[in-house]
C-alpha cells in the first residue's frame, strides 16, 4: 500500500484532505468455501441467531450506538437468510411451486452459478426479503400462496417490517431515521429534530424476538399450507411407502428439533395426517 501524498498537480489550497491511496482487495482470503447445512431451515436459522446474540454485551452496547446498529443489521440478515433458503428449497420440493415457478426469467449466469441443483437460488438472485412485501411477493410469485389470510402471521411480518426499517436506518443512513423510517415504527418526530437509532440490550432482544417469531409463523404457515395443498391435489395417496420421500423432505426442511414440538420424526408425522389423506381420497368424485 502506498503512502498517502499530496499529488504534485494539485496546489497545497487544494489538498483539503489527505490523499486517497491505491488499495487492493483480495477477495479470496476472506471468501472461504460454505458449509454444508444439514439443519432444517429454521433450526439453521435458530443457530445464527444464537450467533448473534451472543456479541449483545450490555455495557459494550452503551459505550458504543455503532454496536447496536450493527446487531440489528445482523439480526435481519439471518432472517433473510431462513426466507432465501426456505423458499429455494419448496420451489425444488413442492411440485405445486415448481410448476408456479416455470414462467419465471433466470439469468444465464445465475444458473450456471448455482447450478441446476439450487435452481431455487437462482430464482431469487436480485431479491431482498428485507421488507414484509417482498416476502409476500416472493411467496406468492414462487410458492403461489397468499399470504393476507393468515392473521397471525400477517401480525408477525409487521413487527418484522419495523425491525427492517431500523436495518434501512442503520445501512443506508448510519442509524438515522427518514421520514420512511419514522411512518414505519409509528413515530412523529417534531419538525427540525432529527432522531438517530440507539439500540440497548432489551430493544435488541425485542428486535431478536420479533425475527424469531416470523420465522416460526412463516414456516408454521408453509407446513400447514403445502400438506393441505398437496392433500388437495391428491399428491399424497395415503401409502407410507409411496408418500414418504416427499414427504420425509418437507418434513426436514421444516421440522425444528430444539422445539421440540409435535410429531418427533416424518412417519409419526405422517400416520397424524392419513387420517385427513384418507378423507379426501373417500370424498373424490368417482371417473
Amino acid at each position: 500500500m502506498s503512502k498517502a501524498t499530496t499529488p504534485p498537480s494539485l496546489a497545497s489550497w487544494q489538498a483539503v484532505n489527505r490523499s486517497e491511496q491505491q488499495v487492493t482487495i483480495n477477495a479470496s482470503n476472506c471468501c472461504l468455501p460454505g458449509h454444508v447445512n444439514s439443519s432444517s431451515a429454521i433450526d439453521a436459522f435458530y443457530g445464527s441467531v444464537a450467533e448473534v446474540m451472543k456479541l449483545g454485551d450490555p455495557q459494550a452496547l452503551a459505550q458504543n450506538e455503532t454496536l447496536g446498529r450493527l446487531l440489528i443489521l445482523g439480526i435481519v440478515t439471518v432472517t433473510e437468510t431462513y426466507f432465501r433458503s426456505v423458499i429455494a428449497a419448496m420451489v425444488r420440493l413442492c411440485p405445486l411451486a415448481g410448476t408456479c415457478a416455470s414462467d419465471q426469467q433466470i439469468a444465464f449466469g445465475a444458473l450456471e452459478f448455482y447450478g441446476a441443483s439450487e435452481l431455487g437460488l437462482s430464482l431469487l438472485e436480485g431479491i431482498s426479503f428485507t421488507s414484509t412485501s417482498e416476502v409476500k411477493k416472493a411467496t406468492k410469485s414462487l410458492l403461489g400462496l397468499e399470504l393476507t389470510a393468515d392473521e397471525s402471521l400477517m401480525a408477525a411480518l409487521e413487527s418484522f417490517n419495523q425491525v427492517c426499517s431500523m436495518r434501512h436506518a442503520v445501512v443506508h443512513d448510519h442509524g438515522r431515521i427518514n421520514r420512511g423510517n419514522a411512518k414505519v415504527l409509528g413515530l412523529r418526530p417534531q419538525v427540525g429534530r432529527s432522531l438517530r437509532l440507539v439500540v440497548d440490550l432489551p430493544n435488541f432482544h425485542t428486535a431478536a424476538s420479533a425475527c424469531t417469531n416470523v420465522v416460526r409463523a412463516y414456516n408454521g404457515f408453509l407446513w400447514r399450507r403445502t400438506i393441505q395443498r398437496w392433500i388437495d391435489a391428491q399428491l399424497l395417496r395415503g401409502e407410507w411407502q409411496l408418500d414418504k420421500d416427499n414427504f420425509g423432505r418437507l418434513f426436514r426442511l421444516l421440522h425444528s428439533s430444539p422445539d421440540n414440538t409435535g410429531p418427533s420424526n416424518a412417519y409419526r408425522a405422517y400416520l397424524s395426517v392419513r387420517p385427513s389423506i384418507a378423507k379426501r381420497l373417500a370424498n373424490q368424485s368417482p371417473l
